[in-house]
């Protein structure tokens, strides 16, 4: 565990030479408008690490729902990041990114996903060795200007199901980071 979040820990604490691995972070919208994770025109920008096979995922959906919310009270934006890699999504290794893409705006519509869902480039990869990000779900706040992590939180954002904002400690804990950047 410590040396997948090595890059991290050295970043944060400023000891790493070589630039941290969030700052190559590019994708696709599912509309296709690429994505720059260091162009996103937010002083907040909270990343959540999402995958249509990972069942909490889809269940903190709702959390992050209103946690989007509350990110567009501080002119904030939220996206979810996929992994390009097909196969760690319930497809084939052959599948294209078109598969995938449709695979996505299934869930988008069956959830009702209303933040960015966005296709990462092959710079970006989950649970591999070195990689930034262990697995799903992962989320990640950032501030810009320049763009740094503030928090990962491990896992999902709130532990009640069905998701209930007031009475979810793990969420309120959430609530009360966005609060303080």
């Amino acid at each position: 565990m410590l040396s997948t979040r090595l890059p991290f820990l050295l970043f944060m604490t400023g000891l790493s030479c070589a630039p941290p691995a969030f700052l190559s972070w590019k994708g696709k919208t599912l509309d296709g408008r690429p994505f720059d994770l260091q162009s996103v025109p937010s002083a907040i920008v909270v990343a959540n690490v999402y995958s249509p096979t990972c069942v909490p995922c889809i269940d903190e959906l709702p959390a992050l729902d209103f946690l989007a919310g509350e990110l567009r009270k501080k002119e904030g934006a939220l996206f979810l990041l996929v992994d390009g890699a097909p196969e760690k999504h319930g497809l084939p290794e052959s599948a294209t990114q078109e598969q995938l893409r449709e695979r996505l705006l299934a869930d988008v519509q069956r959830y009702k996903i209303a933040s960015p869902v966005v296709i990462m480039e092959k710079s970006f990869r989950t649970a591999e060795p070195g990689a930034f990000i262990t697995g799903t779900p992962e989320t990640i706040f950032f501030r810009t200007g320049p763009l740094r992590p503030v928090y990962l939180f491990l896992g999902p954002i709130m532990e009640s199901v069905p998701f209930v904002a007031q009475e979810d400690s793990r969420f309120r804990f959430v609530l009360s980071q966005l609060e303080a950047m």
